[in-house]
């Protein structure tokens, strides 16, 4: 007689529930995994418009690493030029975001040489009047209607630094604050202000700050990412849904989104609707343990033993000693002993 599996998935429910995740959608992010390297390695790279010229100041450009959050940030320079210094090698994801204009991304590999160069193309969105390209030599973007001043910039990257660098949340804040209080419509202060309040677990002021940040500047999607995740952390799943789904509605390979929106659909009771978004999460952020948990779970439901045996194993290869190492041993000595049985 086959023995049914389904009673020992509970053994993690609650721990899964609770598992801290530490890579947000936009903030401290783990990098890649970096190999030994004698030369120094970097990323820099260009944002021109799509019908020809140097973009300006200001323009948004995110460094990820591979389980989709956030290693980096940097904003353009006059001549719409960016660089990411003091990189290991690994695979990273170099992303731009401005309002108007359509997100773009690129896959850069540091591991076959020390060194990469990107362009990005400003593509307006549908129905958007791209600005007039300038005269050769002169900004693409007037600084005075379109960047941040350069007193809030310098804050921001204060607090950037501190926050994403230095993993020193608290003393972030204040930057935060004062590049908000120069430049109230600063949507990426805002996002960064949620997550310092989010590493210190300050949900209501981390949700606030993330909420702000999508009021000014709703197509970005690590802020829904962010909200999502920081509603299922109080708990709030069903709340959490939406703002999850329009994140990756705008980034669909966030697979940091996709474990989030997993994990609160097996939270709501929904493992259905998990799997696929789980199975996005494992194929676009290898590096997260948790996922493995969560699909071996699912998989128990389904009453297919071997496939989350071979998910809870992949789990401790990645986290041995991880806070859902313990009850995975348990459990894949259970279900080793059950599979035995039925030979």
């Amino acid at each position: 007689m086959k023995r049914c599996l389904i009673p020992v998935c509970l053994l993690l429910l609650s721990a899964l529930v609770a598992y801290p995740s530490r890579a947000w959608a936009q903030g401290r992010s783990q990098p890649p995994v970096q190999a030994p390297r004698s030369a120094p390695t970097f990323i820099h790279g260009q944002v021109r418009y799509v019908q020809g010229g140097a973009a300006g100041q200001g323009i948004l450009i995110t460094l990820e690493g591979t389980i989709g959050g956030v290693f980096a940030q940097v904003e353009t320079d006059s001549q719409g030029k960016f660089a990411f210094n003091q990189l290991g090698a690994g695979v990273y994801f170099v992303k731009m975001h401005h309002r108007g204009y359509q997100d773009a991304s690129e896959r850069v590999d540091l591991t076959t040489g020390p060194t990469a160069y990107v362009v990005l193309t400003l593509q307006p969105l549908p129905g958007e009047t791209p600005p007039a390209v300038p005269p050769s030599g002169e900004s693409s973007i007037s600084a005075q209607k379109l960047s941040v001043p350069s007193e809030a910039r310098k804050e921001f990257e204060k607090g950037q630094s501190l926050l994403l660098e230095r993993k020193k949340a608290e003393s972030s804040i204040p930057h935060f604050l004062k590049a908000i209080e120069l430049h109230g419509s600063y949507a990426n202060a805002y996002l960064l202000l949620g997550t310092a309040h989010a590493d210190l677990n300050q949900w209501k002021e981390a949700q606030a700050g993330f909420e702000k940040a999508i009021e000014l500047d709703d197509k970005l999607a690590a802020a829904h990412l962010a909200l999502g995740a920081c509603l299922a952390r109080q708990g709030n799943f069903a709340a959490a849904e939406k703002p999850l789904l329009r994140g990756l509605e705008l980034n669909p390979q966030a697979g940091q989104g996709h474990y989030e929106l997993g994990r609160t659909y097996w939270a709501l009771g929904r493992w259905q609707d998990a799997e696929p978004h789980v199975r996005e999460a494992v194929k676009f952020a290898p590096s997260l343990p948790p996922a493995y948990v969560l699909m071996g779970n699912i998989l128990l439901r389904k009453r297919d033993a071997p496939g989350a045996l071979k998910y809870f194993k992949d789990y401790l290869r990645l986290e041995p000693n991880g806070p859902l190492a313990a009850p995975t041993r348990q459990m894949v000595a259970k279900i080793e002993n059950v599979l035995a049985t039925r030979k």
